[in-house]
């Protein structure tokens, strides 16, 4: 048989077939690299972008304005902030001790740094503790704080130097500055990578709202504090800390709205009536009877009244909430006990561990915010200090000085315990007393500027100041060890 001729197809060179890629060309040695029908839906979102990029991107903007609205809507949320800003500034923040050759200059720095930061707030409204719980709540809604340094020229004091907190939304790439290629996020950065500029937006008050504007200005990056905890290298803008668990707490607030509903709806329903019958009567099935409390009601023939069994929250509810609660707390490392204020379930031992490591925490960032805040702010008001009238100025600062932050600590389960311990430490010579004194959060001045007075005190109420209590306790109970004609010792009284 002879086929008919048939035009032949295009030949397709040798080297365009050995370009075309092959499905099954790269098999992945690392089992977490494989992609399957399984796992395909979940690496769907991964990305090889820096941060940076996602950032420029939209994610900063979206994530922050989700986290101010959970932050003000979500109590867990809100708690969980305001109980780490607490434990990490207390009552009166940090205090500060100069330690150098000169005893005149560490006094006087001192005292200066106490009055400056009673009130280092340009606007006047906020102390240096408000300051600091202000971070905190920044750093979880928006990941950073924006501060200005500023000059103040009615400011108290022979120090002008003062702190304007400037919300992060306002630092942004202005319009025409749009596609630069050194603006990222609105930081501009120099040949190395070093902040140079930060353009802020100016606000504008249209009947006392605050409206975004088109002008920006343009901040030598010497007048402002940028603080923000770095994840990767490179990254010019901070994330909020609330982004991972953003989403567990979202989902954990609708999922209690929607048990509260539940139950509520089981509750509503007092009763409802059920027959299987079919000789039973007909009754209208939207039809409702009001019952009246403690009465006998009398029922159709062949009906029987039935209530509904609510079945939420359900006998896992407490244990599935509490470890939702766990999740909020893991990035800053805020144990269950901390985000609800309750340790009942915890025995001693395992509360102090728990506290142990949310310690730890706090810690990291006390010696960040004395780094990158703390330090500059005093280094400030040594130089203005040096600058002032003759009366207020202080000396040059002594080579050897060195700056050392007492920060609050919480209070112990059991102070019985821990003076026991304070006290071993002390006499086994691996601790002293201004270690001791500062695990309290005071200092050594504090101390014996107290116990100064105190001594003073007892010398002007005509009280022995040299005999402890124990040995007039001791002297109290052995009179009859003493001379026989000696007059009965009087016991003292602590007042």
């Amino acid at each position: 048989m002879i086929r008919p001729n048939r035009t032949p197809r295009a030949a397709v060179p040798v080297r365009e077939k050995m370009a075309e890629p092959r499905q099954d060309f790269h098999r992945s040695r690392f089992q977490a690299a494989k992609t399957s029908r399984l796992n395909q839906t979940h690496w769907s979102s991964t990305s090889p972008s820096s941060i940076n990029d996602a950032l420029a991107g939209g994610d900063l903007a979206t994530i922050r304005e989700r986290c101010i609205f959970e932050f003000s809507n979500n109590p867990n949320i809100e708690g969980m902030v305001e109980q780490y800003a607490v434990d990490l500034v207390g009552k009166f923040g940090p205090s500060l001790q100069v330690q150098s050759e000169n005893p005149a200059f560490n006094e006087s720095l001192e005292s200066s740094w106490k009055n400056w930061w009673a009130m280092p707030d340009a606007q006047n409204r906020l102390s240096g503790p408000d300051m600091l719980k202000l971070m905190v709540r920044m750093f979880f809604q928006c990941g950073e704080n924006v501060i200005q340094k500023a000059n103040i020229a009615d400011a108290p004091g022979p120090v002008s130097f003062r702190l304007k907190n400037i919300h992060p939304r306002r630092l942004d790439t202005p319009f025409d500055k749009a596609g630069s290629a050194d603006i990222i996020l609105g930081v501009e950065l120099d040949s190395i990578g070093r902040p140079a500029r930060y353009y802020i937006s100016v606000e504008e008050l249209v009947n006392g709202i605050s409206l975004a504007s088109t002008t920006s200005l343009a901040l030598d990056a010497s007048n402002i504090i940028h603080l923000f905890i770095q994840k990767e290298p490179d990254q010019v803008r901070g994330l909020p800390w609330l982004t991972t668990p953003l989403s567990t707490a979202a989902d954990l607030r609708d999922y209690e709205s929607q048990v509260m509903d539940a139950a509520r709806i089981a509750a509503d329903n007092a009763g409802y009536l059920y027959t299987d019958r079919m000789d039973a009567p007909f009754v209208e099935v939207a039809g409702s009877v009001d019952i009246e409390p403690r009465t006998i009601n009398t029922l159709p023939p062949g009906y029987r009244m039935e209530q509904l069994n609510p079945r939420q929250p359900s006998a896992q509810y407490k244990d599935f909430r509490d470890e939702k609660l766990e999740e909020l707390g893991a990035p800053v490392g805020m144990p269950l006990m901390k985000i609800k204020r309750n340790a009942s379930g915890h025995n001693y031992s395992s509360a102090r561990f728990d506290a142990q490591g949310f310690n730890m925490a706090i810690n990291s960032l006390e010696g960040y915010l004395e780094r990158n805040l703390l330090a500059e702010c005093v280094g400030q008001v040594a130089r203005e200090l040096q600058l002032a009238p003759t009366g207020q100025r202080l000396g040059p600062v002594p080579m050897d000085t060195k700056l050392v932050w007492t920060w609050p600590q919480p209070p112990h389960v059991d102070p019985v315990k821990e003076a026991n311990a304070a006290g071993i430490r002390i006499d086994n010579q691996i601790s002293t007393i201004t270690d001791e004194l500062a695990g309290q959060g005071k200092t050594l001045e504090e101390y014996i500027d107290k116990r100064r007075r105190e001594l003073d005190a007892l010398d002007a109420a005509g009280l022995n100041q040299d005999q402890s209590a124990a040995d007039i306790q001791a002297a109290d109970f052995n009179d009859d060890e003493g001379d026989e004609d000696e007059p009965p010792r009087r016991k003292i009284q602590a007042i």
